[in-house]
This record gives C-alpha cells, sequence and structure tokens, in this order.
C-alpha cells in the first residue's frame, strides 16, 4: 500500500477499512454460530440429559456428570463417577466453524491495530512537522525549537540558522505545499518567501524578494527531529536576489560598463569606501545582472583597480546611470571633485559580452 499524502484523493480504501469490514462480517457470522449453538444445547442436549437423569436416578449424579469425557467422530459421550455414560454431547459443524472462525478473527483485529497504530504514527510526525512550521518558523515561536528538535540532532544549530534567515528577510515565510510520511521519515516540499533586507552569507541587502521551492527530509525519534536534509532551487535563489543573470549564458542585449581606476596609496581607503556605497546602490536597482571588483598594485606601488556592472540593457543601464547621480546630489557627494582631489585617474568604457 502507498504513502498517501494529506492532499490525496479520498477515492481509494485504506487497508484498516477493508479489516475492519472483513473482522464485522466475521463477527456477524460468529455471533449466528453462537446463538445456534446456545440453541442446540439448551433445547436438544439438555433436555436429553434431564430425561436421562429423570430415568435413571440412581445412576447419576449431576456434580459428577461432565468429570470425563470420551470423543468420537461426531459425538462427545460424558461419564458420571462410576463409569456410567451420562448423556451424548453432539459435536455440531457450527461448533467446528467457531473453532475456526476465532484464529482468523483475532488475526484481523491485530492486523486492524497494527496498520492504525502505523497511521497514527504517521500522523503524530507530520504535526510534529507542521508544528515546526506553522508556529516555530512563520510565528516566530522559536521557544518550541527544543520541544521539536531533539538533543541527538546531527545539523548545525537549528536556532541559529533560523535567525540567520529570519534577520536577513524579516518577513520570512515557509510555505508548506506537501507533507508525505513514511515510518519515521518525513518528507516536506516547501516554499521560501522573504524580501531580501539583511546580510546573508556575505551577500549584502538588495531589497529584491524572493520565492525558492525546496524540498527537506525529515528523520524523527521519538517524536523529535533528529536529522535532516534540504534540497533548494539555490540557482532561483541567487538569480532571485540579483547575484546571477536570469540567463546564465549572457545574452546579447546585456550591457557591460566597466572602470578602471589608478589611485594612489594615500587615497586608497576613501576610494574604496565609495566603491562599497555605489555597489550597494546598483544592486538594488532594476536590471542590474550582476557586478565584480578587481584589484592589484603596479611597479609604482599605485593600486590599480576595475570594477564591472552588467546590466539587462540599454534601457537598464540608462536608468541606473541617472538614480546614482540623483543619489550624489542628494547626499552632497562630488565624484570628479573626489578623483581630482585624490589624483585617481579613470578609464571608463562601454562594453558588449562576447558570447560562446
Amino acid at each position: 500500500m502507498g504513502v498517501t499524502p494529506d492532499s490525496g484523493s479520498d477515492k481509494y480504501i485504506s487497508l484498516p477499512t477493508i479489516l475492519h469490514f472483513v473482522y464485522t462480517i466475521m463477527h456477524f457470522v460468529y455471533m449466528i454460530l453462537r446463538l445456534v449453538y446456545i440453541v442446540q444445547n439448551c433445547f436438544i442436549i439438555c433436555p436429553k440429559l434431564l430425561f436421562e437423569r429423570a430415568k435413571y436416578p440412581d445412576e447419576y449424579g449431576f456434580r459428577t456428570i461432565l468429570q470425563r469425557y470420551e470423543s468420537k467422530q461426531n459425538s462427545m459421550i460424558f461419564y458420571n463417577s462410576r463409569g456410567f455414560a451420562a448423556g451424548t454431547f453432539v459435536k455440531t459443524k457450527s461448533m467446528k466453524c467457531l473453532l475456526y472462525l476465532a484464529p482468523v478473527m483475532l488475526l484481523c483485529q491485530l492486523t486492524t491495530a497494527q496498520v492504525s497504530n502505523k497511521k497514527e504514527h504517521k500522523m503524530e510526525n507530520k504535526e510534529v512537522l507542521r508544528k515546526l512550521y506553522d508556529e516555530a518558523l512563520n510565528k516566530r515561536n522559536t521557544a518550541l525549537l527544543p520541544e521539536l528538535i531533539s538533543e541527538a540532532y546531527d545539523g548545525p544549530d537549528f536556532k541559529e540558522v533560523v535567525a540567520g534567515l529570519t534577520n536577513a528577510f524579516p518577513d520570512a515565510y515557509w510555505q508548506v505545499k506537501d507533507i508525505i510520511s513514511e515510518g519515521n521519515k518525513v518528507v516536506v516540499f516547501q516554499q521560501f518567501q522573504g524580501t531580501h533586507r539583511g546580510t546573508f552569507q556575505h551577500i549584502p541587502a538588495t531589497g529584491r524578494s524572493v520565492a525558492t521551492d525546496g524540498v527537506v527530509s525529515y528523520e524523527l525519534k521519538d517524536g523529535k527531529i533528529i536529522h535532516s536534509e534540504t534540497l533548494t532551487n539555490r540557482l532561483g535563489f541567487l538569480q532571485d536576489l540579483g547575484v546571477l543573470p536570469q540567463n546564465v549564458n549572457g545574452s546579447p542585449d546585456n550591457v557591460v560598463f566597466i572602470d578602471k581606476f589608478i589611485v594612489p596609496p594615500a587615497g586608497a581607503k576613501e576610494f574604496f569606501d565609495r566603491v562599497k556605497i555605489n555597489r550597494d546602490l546598483i544592486k538594488t536597482l532594476p536590471g542590474f545582472i550582476r557586478d565584480a571588483a578587481y584589484s592589484h598594485t603596479d611597479d609604482n606601488g599605485k593600486l590599480v583597480c576595475v570594477t564591472v556592472a552588467v546590466w539587462a540593457d540599454e534601457i537598464a543601464f540608462r536608468q541606473a546611470k541617472e538614480v546614482v547621480q540623483a543619489s550624489y546630489k542628494k547626499e552632497g557627494f562630488d565624484m570628479p571633485g573626489m578623483l581630482k582631489r585624490l589624483n585617481i585617474t579613470i578609464d571608463r568604457g562601454v562594453y558588449k559580452e562576447i558570447l560562446p
């Protein structure tokens, strides 16, 4: 019997239902046969014994009438203490059926109980995971984690992992799409959603929204999680953040903006501070694909720095330039003035990617 997710159809009859139905039918037959057995003994056998008792009063003592018996083909002959036959009890087919039915009914009942226990165990494990997602994660009730995560959990600190995500994505939400349980394993199909407002895995805040699908396999023991393995769409996640382009193979429409700076040692710190501000800004703009920065020191001891920014197309590139200039104006920053004051030379160019 296959495992059925919570969202599965009800058109399939479960094994416990079938066994319960069989048990009910057999129990009904059992009661009918018992009734036949009782009627037969009360209205046939007992009157016959009473008749024999009245006929031979000196030969029978009912206290000893059933002390021993002798089995024959279809009857049981009962004797009193003197060794005389006290009466005959007929072994009917109904009695044989009762003997055959009893172990079968017991087997059905035990099997039903075992399957029901397994089903209850699966439901208990699912409830643990639902509580983890609904209460501990989505409602930020991390005080529940010791109740759900075993001390024997073999992964990184669960609370720290959650804190890292919720700090970077304050509106983080885990949508549970499906849960499948088998034995002590539970598999959750999920989607992580959130807005990138803080640094995550060395990626500065981009202000972008992400919606990343993933599958997590959990192993439980005594109602607590002891192990988990996660498989997520890492490529899609980085594309949503703008760290990687949507088209990883590049596009002929991409615009590559490259600056080469030669910086005297005295102005290096102020220069790199401004580069960081600019890089953080452009990562939040529409059409941004990726950027990079490289540096080395030339033979004269001056710093050579190259910055690269890739944009989706000409329109995105022009709009980005306008936003950067507006930002300079708002903070009162004079880029040409800084370059002149620090004696920094610049070589700027707009390029197209050479695609394979």
